[in-house]
């Protein structure tokens, strides 16, 4: 490895990349790169520009310069992101780097028995899952904690010319061969540095650790002392770290956190290092939290600017209250803020819609604020207008958040749901929660709401549960009450007025050609909208005489189908529905037996020489023995072309390119295309081997990364299903990008979370989004100018509204802080006051690079009465 050349000439590569003006890098993505370039000689940033504006490929750029500098770098990333940092980092001119670390046997896996070691230490560029160090050490898994006995063996005969008098500290017999063989090299890597971080680690490993100690497997559990020091041993095998970019910054903010415990035990940093977090919501439900993202790159100072912030904080509650009649209020507003944005400035980097061109373009057509571009507005449902049994078992549930007893886990359960924000409709969702499925859901939710110290306010809106055997009676009358409306068990959910409600608004975007988005959290009520989707748009489908991709009502969908009978008042003879899509079923069939009998051909015509690998990809695929392979890929073909009349070489080999690229497995990808095609195949036949509606997709914890990225692709092409994706909340919200080809958010189960919303959202307000492809439609024509619309469910009259104000409230103070939106949108109403607006806005915190610096000394007053 060559020695590393030092931050001032990365800063001068930076700075040279960003003069460079090509299709890489926009002009605000250029800034950053100058800006990053003045603060990294001092310090680490926090690189924080809102979701959708680019800010993965400026860190690669920067990773790109520290590698072209003699450095190494460390990218910390969450689990699933592999696929798209790997594409990033190839795109960003970093090639040939390894697989995500995402467990000991991957880490391993780079010091193979027969095959030329390549160690993770010798790498320019190591990617490692924030949840690398999650593994556990039982009895049956002595090989996982062995690298730190095998090492302190090695390191004492290097200290006293012998091994540990015990026989078993050195024995071959005893030790993981793998283990071994990477133990003795992270070793001799060791012996090659001098006075070095790594070097100076491992000798403080060895002198707190005790010999007869780490032979224990029982001394090595979770947040034992053994077990730190295992994790810093471990951390030696991937070497020294000059950067450290950690992407989503904001997740596990906890000491004790999976992320914490990698930043702290497992990357071992340089003396000068500097670390990048890169996060569009370094801040979620609190101002404290600067404080912890601020920890996380090194910054100094943390608690003066600890200080700064809160101020700020408490001049923006301030500010509102009063912001029309007082203007020492508004003065001293001015006044907090120039100290944040100066405290902050040597870290911090945002760009936000303000920039982008397409708000720039509604902003001048409307004549709203920035803001405006984003239209928010519930999905009421009114109980007046429910049945019996569902008003009943909605008093119920704003009854049973009173009444449940902390002892009853059924009943804390809900009572944690309603205090945690998530409101009647996930309340109601209780009765069908799927324990299995839903588990890592519940664990992220409570993971996340004990970080956030939002068991706090949990408690604050819900009594204290006390033992008490009458209190346990009600808890059980009105757990009773609400199972009434789920007498039919999960097709009862069918009738859920929170799914129904929000179907039919689906539906109308449906009707107006505009896909839609939906967030929840369980699985079994997510499956429930998905089913009742796909089931009305069979019925509407064969009412209209429009093809549907179905042969038949499947067994398990018989249920939602004879719901939406009801509900939609059908006037098909539900007896006759299968002879009805057998039928239409046919000629559906008829054209894909010609896209079956020309595919290959098409595929390997469009293809030509340019496309070597995808090439040889067809032609394994034509080799193939599997008689469902041609089948499966026509159909796959079919569905994502907008026009299957149309089909021919040229877009049959794009489509054909874009399917494999989705269906690759990158942590696991043979470079061999022959060798590579058999994991294709069953990705392949996987998603593709069904044949039922797919006007609704669900995607769930269980979904396959080949099958997020497939479903990605499909619901990105406009006149391709599916029309809705329904996407479980931990699964859906990072790492993809639904945005090509919809605009509508849909929330099933409102968060308490502004952050988490804000990432929802962020799947579709992306550059090069389908808003902005609408906007520029409605300009050309004259027409309504569009938003990116957002609908949550809301029960009115319910805790529902309470949750969404809180939302609301939490929502509008992460925009004062990081938009610079200082005023909430709902309170503008007067024209009178429009001055005062825009000047609190003006002198409000601006941290992008591209920005003009929009704060004067001199004109620092409003020049006005005090009105």
């Amino acid at each position: 490895m060559t020695k590393f050349k030092g931050w001032n000439h990365v800063a001068s590569i930076l700075r040279e990349r960003a003069d460079q003006v090509s299709d890489l890098f926009n002009e605000g993505q250029r800034a950053s790169l100058r800006a990053i370039a003045d603060r990294l000689v001092s310090n680490g940033v926090i690189l924080a520009d809102e979701v959708g504006m680019g800010k993965t490929r400026v860190a690669v750029a920067v990773a790109h310069a520290v590698v072209a500098a003699g450095g190494r770098v460390a990218l910390a990333i969450p689990p699933g992101l592999d696929f798209q940092w790997q594409e990033e980092l190839r795109g960003g001119g970093v090639f040939d780097t390894p697989v995500a670390v995402r467990s000991m046997n991957g880490y391993l896996d780079a010091w193979p028995e027969n095959e030329t070691h390549r160690p993770w230490f010798n790498q320019s560029v190591v990617v490692v899952s924030h949840r690398f160090g999650n593994w556990r050490l039982s009895r049956g898994r002595t090989w996982r904690w062995q690298l730190l006995p095998v090492l302190y063996a090695h390191w004492q005969k290097k200290e006293t010319g012998r091994f540990p008098r015990e026989s078993y500290m050195y024995d071959n017999e005893h030790w993981d061969i793998q283990v071994k063989r990477a133990a003795v090299s992270i070793f001799d890597g060791l012996l090659l540095q001098t006075n070095n971080a790594a070097v100076k680690k491992m000798a403080g490993i060895v002198a707190a650790v005790s010999q007869s100690d780490i032979m224990r497997s029982e001394a090595y559990g979770r947040d034992t002392a053994l077990r730190h020091y295992l994790e810093q041993a471990v951390g030696l095998g991937l070497g020294v770290f000059d950067l450290v970019v950690i992407d989503e910054a904001h997740k596990s903010r906890g000491e004790t956190s999976g992320l914490e415990r990698l930043m702290e035990n497992m990357i071992v940093a340089s003396p000068n290092a500097r670390k990048i977090a890169i996060t569009a919501t370094p801040v979620e439900l609190g101002v404290g939290q600067w404080g912890q993202i601020l920890k996380r790159i090194n910054a100094d100072n943390v608690n003066a600017i600890n200080e700064v912030v809160k101020r700020y904080a408490e001049a923006i509650a301030k500010v509102r209250l009063v912001w029309q009649s007082d203007a020492a209020a508004r003065e001293e507003f001015a006044e907090a803020a120039g100290q944040f944005q100066s405290k902050l400035s040597p870290y911090l980097i945002r760009r936000d819609k303000r920039e982008e061109e397409a708000v720039l373009k509604f902003v001048s057509q409307s004549k709203e604020p920035f803001d405006a571009y984003r239209r928010e507005q519930e999905i009421a449902v009114t109980p007046r207008d429910l049945s019996p049994e569902w008003k009943r078992a909605i008093c119920a549930a704003e009854a049973l958040s009173f009444a449940a007893a902390g002892d009853d886990a059924v009943a804390k359960r809900m009572r944690l749901t309603i205090g945690n924000g998530h409101g009647i409709s996930a309340v109601l969702d209780q009765a069908a929660r799927d324990a299995k499925e839903d588990k890592h859901q519940e664990e992220f939710d409570e993971q996340v709401r004990e970080v956030a110290g939002a068991g706090k306010a949990a408690q604050a809106t819900t009594p204290i549960a006390v033992p008490d055997s009458k209190r346990a009676q009600r808890v059980d009358w009105w757990q009773k009450v609400i199972a009434t409306a789920f007498y039919d068990g999960e097709s009862s959910l069918y009738e859920h007025p929170a799914i129904l409600a929000a179907v039919e608004e689906i539906e109308a975007y449906a009707l107006k050609k505009q896909k839609a988005l939906v967030f929840g959290r369980f699985t079994t009520p997510l499956r429930a909208i998905t089913a009742l989707l796909n089931a009305r748009a069979l019925l509407q489908a064969l009412e209209s005489g429009e093809a549907w991709p179905q042969a038949k009502v499947h067994a398990e969908d018989l249920k939602a189908v004879k719901a939406a009978h009801r509900q939609l008042n059908s006037s098909l003879d539900i007896d006759k529905i299968d002879d009805l899509l057998a039928e239409q079923y046919r000629q559906i069939e008829s054209r894909r037996e010609r896209l079956r009998e020309h595919m290959y051909g098409w595929i390997v015509e469009g293809l030509g020489n340019e496309n070597q690998f995808e090439l040889s990809l067809i032609k394994a695929a034509i080799r193939s023995t599997n008689s469902n392979v041609r089948p499966m890929l026509a159909r796959a073909i079919d569905e994502l072309i907008d026009d299957s009349d149309a089909a021919g070489p040229e877009i049959c080999a794009a489509v054909f390119k874009d399917l494999t690229n989705a269906l690759r497995d990158r942590a696991n990808e043979e470079n061999n295309p022959d060798a590579l095609w058999p994991s294709l195949e069953r990705s392949l036949l996987d998603e593709y081997g069904f044949q039922r509606g797919t006007f609704a997709r669900l995607m769930y914890g269980a979904t396959t990364m080949a099958g997020r990225r497939t479903l990605q692709l499909a619901f990105n092409r406009e006149k391709s299903f599916p029309t809705v994706l329904v996407a479980q909340s931990m699964v859906g919200r990072e790492g993809l990008n639904l945005h090509q080809a919809c605009r509508v958010v849909v929330l099933l189960h409102p968060e308490w979370n502004p952050g988490v919303v804000e990432q929802q959202i962020g799947r579709v307000d992306r550059i090069g989004s389908r808003w902005s492809k609408d906007l520029d439609k409605s300009i050309e024509d004259g027409s309504e100018l569009p938003r990116i619309e957002v609908r949550p469910v809301v029960f009115s009259g319910t805790y529902d509204d309470h949750n969404w104000k809180v939302l609301r409230a939490r929502w509008s103070e992460l925009r004062a802080q990081l938009h610079g939106v200082i005023i909430d949108p709902r309170h503008r109403e007067d024209s009178l006051t429009t001055d005062h607006i825009e000047w609190l806005e003006k002198v409000a915190p601006n941290f992008s690079p591209t920005a003009q610096h929009r704060r004067r000394d001199a004109d620092h007053r409003f020049v006005g009465d005090g009105r």
